[in-house]
């Protein structure tokens, strides 16, 4: 009876202290207080509707930037503009696309400014061709304004026939000189 009692002790110490100690070896690690800030900080440096958009790039000419950029008028000011609206697609790209880049990143990504066509009426291919050199949005708009003159670089849209991926868009950055962490 005293060898019965004896296995059932041993197999519940046995059947208790397993799960814990397993648990101690595979629990998950503390979270950085940095991929915690990130997390939670704003994604775009400034939002913008389509229509003040034209006026908004003309004042990053004439802005005092000295304080926040130690920008000088011989300074190369790079930035992204992010063209979307509030559907599904353009809520994928900001949280499954740049949040996760931005936390990845040991450096801060460039000023992403948005540009929200969703109250814009009547916006056309022409005038997103004329103006950003795309055709369809959502899109990214990688823009170099050096002595008051803005230049679109490069382009990356997102097609439904061929999403974006977050090493598209890591690739795009490094290839643009934009993202400077080493890439996997």
């Amino acid at each position: 009876m005293s060898r019965k009692l004896i296995a059932i002790v041993v197999l519940t110490v046995f059947v208790i202290t397993t799960p814990v100690l397993l648990y101690f070896h595979f629990r998950p690690s503390n979270v950085s207080l940095a991929n915690y800030d990130a997390q939670n900080l704003d994604l775009f440096s400034e939002v913008v509707t389509y229509e003040a958009m034209s006026d908004y790039i003309k004042n990053v000419s004439t802005r005092e930037n000295s304080e926040i950029l130690s920008f000088s008028s011989n300074d190369v000011y790079k930035f992204i503009i992010f063209i979307g609206n509030n559907d599904g697609t353009s809520n994928y790209i900001a949280n499954s696309l740049i949040k996760p880049l931005s936390i990845e990143t040991d450096t801060k990504l460039p000023d992403i400014i948005k540009v929200d066509t969703t109250n814009t009426k009547n916006l056309t291919v022409t005038q997103l061709k004329n103006n950003f050199n795309i055709e369809v949005i959502p899109a990214f708009i990688y823009v170099e304004q050096t002595n008051g003159v803005c230049n679109i670089v490069d382009t990356l849209v997102y097609r439904e026939d061929e999403p974006l991926t977050k090493d598209t868009l890591k690739n795009w950055l490094y290839h643009n000189g934009l993202w400077d962490t080493p890439i996997e």
